[in-house]
């Protein structure tokens, strides 16, 4: 696991470094399932600013998408903070993004370059 998951009252921040690859983004969304407060929850943050390395694609993003406009379902209100720093990476949440408003999903989706930017936008 290339990543630690902190439980945060009202959300999720991820903490992603080395190597991100398919495997891991299924495991960002099966985490997401998993969280026993999705219905309470307001916010997620996911920080890639120490990614080194990027083994996932175009469809990772969509597939992620797909999933992420699932759990929609169950709460409609959340805030996606992505931080990211790498064009390449940032291209592929571009795509993600773009997925989830062609399925009509209600969250609403920000990126950011610093981690203190993210955390003033979900506390808003």
């Amino acid at each position: 696991m290339t990543h630690t998951t902190t439980w945060e009252p009202n959300g999720i921040y991820w903490d992603i470094f080395g190597t991100l690859d398919s495997k891991e983004v299924i495991e960002f969304n099966e985490e997401l399932s998993d969280y026993p407060g999705l219905e309470k929850m307001s916010y997620f943050i996911w920080d890639s600013t120490k990614v080194k390395k990027i083994n996932a694609d175009q469809d990772d993003a969509n597939l992620s998408a797909m999933f992420g406009n699932l759990l929609s379902q169950y709460n409609k209100n959340v805030k996606g903070a992505f931080v990211i720093n790498d064009s390449t990476l940032k291209i592929l949440v571009q795509t993600y993004i773009q997925e989830s408003k062609k399925m009509e999903s209600t969250w609403v989706f920000m990126m950011f370059e610093n981690r203190d930017e993210a955390r003033k936008w979900v506390s808003l």
